[in-house]
């Protein structure tokens, strides 16, 4: 159906794939978000679930322009894809993050890269 959303993963090195947000939600790989985030409930999907990756760095970005370049290791290591619709049909939490601005809201694409790019995060968040 048009209009369905998609998460796009970039992979990098020409590895880029369009993953309906529908076909997430009943992958066999679906946790609760509380095992990981005890605030926090819902069908999540582990990140190293859909990227898979030898770049450093990811840049997440959201549908309404937001983005955050994150180590990769961070994301595989404790990154979820909650797909509740809180904040999204995707929003990103990251487990122990060094900054909040790590838990993106309304994600819709992940995308692999050779160096950290500029965040559209402000230097001193007010958080």
């Amino acid at each position: 159906m048009e209009g369905d959303p998609v998460l796009v993963v970039d992979r990098g090195r020409g590895e880029r794939e369009a993953l309906p947000v529908a076909s997430l939600r009943s992958r066999p790989d679906i946790i609760d978000a509380s095992s990981v985030f005890g605030d926090r409930s819902g069908p999540a999907l582990p990140v190293e679930a859909v990227l898979d990756t030898d770049l450093d760095w990811v840049t997440v970005e959201s549908s309404d322009d937001y983005r955050a370049s994150i180590p990769t290791i961070d994301l595989v290591t404790g990154g979820l894809l909650l797909l509740d619709g809180s904040g999204g049909p995707v929003r990103l939490l990251v487990a122990d993050g060094s900054t909040l601005c790590w838990n993106v809201k309304h994600v819709a694409a992940l995308r692999a890269t050779d160096a950290k790019e500029a965040d559209s995060v402000p230097e001193n968040p007010p958080h």
